[in-house]
């Protein structure tokens, strides 16, 4: 049995709201229905568009942000990670339902970001976060009337609990690590405080071994992921 997930336009609230059909008898029946609908949604849509003058739904905008605004101009391989994974992993894969840029509303967020938090801890403060810098440049290209929400939720920081060994604990704990492939990069961390990227961008010649120096001047991350899948105001 196959199924797939449609997208219906609500012209009267502005909305899109997602549903799932199943119970095809065939793969290709269930891609044949899925193409129809997908047609129908694109027809719809325009039309809202046109008719509100607005050219994004909410989940578009969050898309063409990460693709055309930040990323180009990104200084900062982490945070462009970061943030891809906030939207493309937490925030846009739990949009309950879509609606039209300029109707974002303090009860559509709030929905979001509690499904946002349910999904992962602190997934509501991330979510929270970088919706708040995406919106507050909506605004600030008139993309979206309002300039705050106060009424929508607040998530703390994440409480960051720091763990202290003792030296019968390090001791132990380089005993077992002495025995591993991976005993450098354990005393570069315990040592020299560095992170997982600062050891994966090392090279022999950042030693200076008559100065018994350590020269950090560059930062890895995990390429891998495809970048393809790639301030409003909040309280």
């Amino acid at each position: 049995m196959g199924g797939h997930v449609t997208q219906t336009v609500n012209p009267l609230i502005c909305t899109i709201e997602y549903k799932c059909h199943s119970g095809f008898p065939s793969k290709e029946e269930a891609e044949e229905s899925y193409q129809k609908s997908q047609d129908a949604y694109s027809s719809q849509i325009q039309q809202l568009k046109k008719s509100r003058k607005i050219s994004f739904t909410f989940s578009e905008y969050l898309d063409y942000w990460f693709r055309e605004v930040y990323s180009p101009y990104s200084t900062s391989k982490s945070t462009l990670f970061k943030y891809r994974w906030v939207l493309y992993q937490i925030i846009l894969p739990h949009l309950q339902n879509d609606v039209l840029l300029d109707c974002v509303s303090e009860e559509f967020l709030n929905k979001l970001l509690d499904s946002c938090q349910r999904y992962c801890q602190n997934g509501g403060y991330y979510a929270y976060k970088l919706l708040n810098i995406i919106l507050w440049f909506a605004y600030q290209n008139n993309y979206i009337p309002e300039k705050e929400f106060p009424k929508l939720k607040h998530y703390p920081d994440p409480q960051h609990k720091s763990v202290f060994l003792s030296t019968e604990q390090i001791r132990k704990l380089l005993d077992q690590a002495s025995t591993t492939s991976s005993y450098l990069e354990i005393l570069f961390v315990l040592f020299c405080g560095l992170s997982t990227g600062e050891i994966l961008g090392l090279k022999y010649s950042d030693l200076n071994s008559k100065e018994h120096t350590l020269t950090i001047q560059r930062l890895c991350t995990d390429n891998r992921a495809h970048l393809d899948t790639p301030t409003f105001k909040l309280p």
